[in-house]
């Protein structure tokens, strides 16, 4: 189909996105591509609204394939035509269509069991550009849950390029365990959460020279369900400065408001607080959990919530097999 305007192109996309079948083309009197100076105004309103990669190229003529519309969401398309401004769109058009949206993928803590959760995360690459920034311990952290008693089993960064294209992993630190487990506290739960929080921080600190339309933080040790679905529904609410956490209760009968700590899902905006979080431990509550979701509260983010993922407590190494993979994401 062909249309003259950038305006009726993306109400066609919103109003037809199931039945699209076939390339769409936009074409007018203009030069197809040319460059543009972008006003401060307008970065800020492409970061919300429509990505991170800038290419400062108006598109006026050109065909937009069916697979490069449907990599992103109908409602991604939505989120954009309910925030227009005036001649924004058509600055944006090229990079609606012809760029992936960046996702940092924040990886803090033991490397323990990190094969499922990778492999998983690995999968978003169709649909986005994906960057990996891990901030971890020389040991893999195998062993007791409950106490600091870890087997010194070794982590080689080398091994995580047989899930991750080494390419992918923009930056990392590594730290010696030994130098690094000082206590802080005499309440083991403290002390843990002084750390976990600390490497937070750290990990964000490594994105500091890219611009991410979205900061995903977990923990290694995690199995998901059905993430790019939750991801899909949770995108405007994300996109809109809320964040998203795994509901660790939905399927107790006493319903809890604390969500698990281990997860999160945010825009740039939110992750600029949710990552000092290590700077507030003064406010300390009877839980990790507890903390978090208090120091939430305290910095007016809204929390929405899904049944997104469990921990994975099974110690596993060497290659996956696909049905005790397919068994662990509760999928059959």
């Amino acid at each position: 189909m062909l249309f003259s305007s950038h305006f009726s192109l993306l109400n066609y996309i919103i109003t037809s996105y199931d039945s699209i079948n076939g390339d769409l083309i936009l074409s007018n009197e203009n030069e197809s591509l040319e460059e543009f100076t972008p006003s401060i105004e307008y970065l800020n309103w492409h970061k919300s609204y429509v990505g991170t990669d800038f290419s400062f190229n108006i598109l006026n003529s050109g065909l937009i394939p069916l697979k490069l519309i449907k990599e992103k969401s109908k409602k991604y398309y939505m989120n954009i035509f309910i925030n227009l401004q005036e001649n924004f769109l058509e600055y944006a058009m090229y990079d609606i269509f012809f760029n992936k949206i960046k996702i940092a993928v924040l990886i803090s803590g033991f490397m323990r069991n990190y094969n499922l959760t990778l492999q998983v995360l690995n999968s978003f690459y169709k649909n986005y550009q994906v960057d990996y920034y891990i901030v971890t311990y020389d040991i893999l952290g195998n062993g007791s849950y409950k106490s600091d008693d870890y087997s010194n089993d070794k982590f080689n960064i080398e091994d995580l390029y047989k899930i991750i294209p080494k390419t992918s992993i923009k930056k990392y630190l590594i730290k010696e365990y030994a130098k690094n487990s000082e206590k802080v506290s005499d309440d083991l739960h403290i002390n843990k959460l002084y750390y976990q929080s600390l490497n937070m921080y750290e990990c964000y600190n490594l994105t500091k020279d890219e611009n991410y339309f979205m900061y995903i933080r977990c923990r290694p040790d995690l199995i998901f369900q059905n993430l790019d679905l939750i991801l899909e529904n949770k995108l405007n609410d994300i996109i809109n400065g809320k964040i998203l956490l795994h509901d660790q209760y939905h399927d107790k009968t006493v319903l809890s408001d604390i969500p698990f700590d281990g997860f999160a899902i945010c825009n740039f905006k939110v992750s600029e607080k949710y990552f000092k979080f290590h700077f507030d431990l003064e406010f300390y509550k009877d839980s990790p959990e507890q903390t978090l979701y208090h120091f939430l509260l305290r910095k007016n983010i809204e929390i929405v919530r899904d049944n997104i993922c469990q921990i994975n407590r099974q110690v596993i190494s060497g290659p996956i097999n696909r049905a005790v993979l397919l068994r662990n994401c509760g999928r059959r």
